[in-house]
């Protein structure tokens, strides 16, 4: 076996698509759905915002909700 994981393995993600999260923006948490993942990246829509405020996060500003 490996003795350390690739970091661009998909086992690393603790999130996943379609997953509800919350999102922090400017000091707020926001509820949010991971529509993709690319690496260590998330494109994160806003419940209840357009898709406009769509953006990648990395899971420094992501939550599992609670």
């Amino acid at each position: 076996g490996w003795k350390e994981i690739p970091k661009n393995h998909p086992f690393n993600n603790t999130y996943s698509t379609g997953e509800q999260i919350n999102v922090e923006w400017r000091g707020s948490w926001w509820e949010g759905l991971i529509r993709e993942i690319s690496a260590d990246k998330y494109l994160i829509h806003y419940v209840g915002f357009d898709s406009s405020w769509d953006e990648w996060v990395t899971t420094e500003r992501i939550q599992k909700k609670s």
